[in-house]
């Protein structure tokens, strides 16, 4: 007979392989970009993210965290090092007590520049500062949305926003930070 954590651990291995093909992706290539960030923290890897948690959030893609920086082109969002300091901050729009599920709405938060929300700019991505919270973001990932999933330190998710209907992605681009957007609903 197997011990008791081999068993809760198969059992979260067939639970998070179910959260991945319940996302809220049509394809493949939708689907890779549900993993195109990394939520760190200074707390342990897989400890629930509560909302108000200051994290990093840390692109997969050019392997460094998003973080507020002064720029000519394009909202003030610079890349930084991975390993620096926790300056993101989840606000949920339910409750600060509790920890962030799949699919929770929340509000953004980059520190030295306010919370994040779609809005149409001439350079850079369509995304704008607001001093109060803009409750127009999802995280997705490998929970299914609803069903209690809690986000995790070290886990890979995808940032979707409301307003645009699509994911926040690392791009290319002339003018403002290598970030664009990819569709996904």
């Amino acid at each position: 007979m197997a011990p008791r954590w081999m068993a809760f651990g198969a059992i979260a291995c067939v639970v998070a392989l179910v959260g991945v093909a319940a996302a809220p992706a049509r394809d493949a290539n939708v689907q890779a970009h549900l993993s195109s960030w990394q939520i760190r923290s200074a707390k342990a890897n897989f400890a629930p993210i509560y909302g108000g948690d200051r994290v990093r959030l840390v692109n997969q893609r050019s392997t460094r965290a998003v973080s507020y920086g002064a720029r000519e082109y394009g909202i003030n969002l610079v890349w930084s090092d991975p390993n620096g300091s926790n300056n993101i901050t989840f606000r949920p729009m339910e409750s600060l007590g509790r920890w962030l599920e799949f699919g929770d709405r929340v509000a953004v938060h980059v520190s030295s520049g306010g919370y994040l929300k779609y809005g149409a700019r001439e350079y850079g991505i369509n995304l704008v500062w607001s001093s109060t919270p803009v409750y127009e973001w999802r995280i997705y990932g490998v929970g299914r949305p609803g069903a209690g999933t809690a986000v995790r330190s070290g886990e890979r998710v995808g940032l979707y926003n409301e307003r645009s209907r699509k994911y926040v992605v690392y791009q290319s681009r002339e003018y403002g930070i290598n970030l664009g957007w990819m569709s996904g609903h």
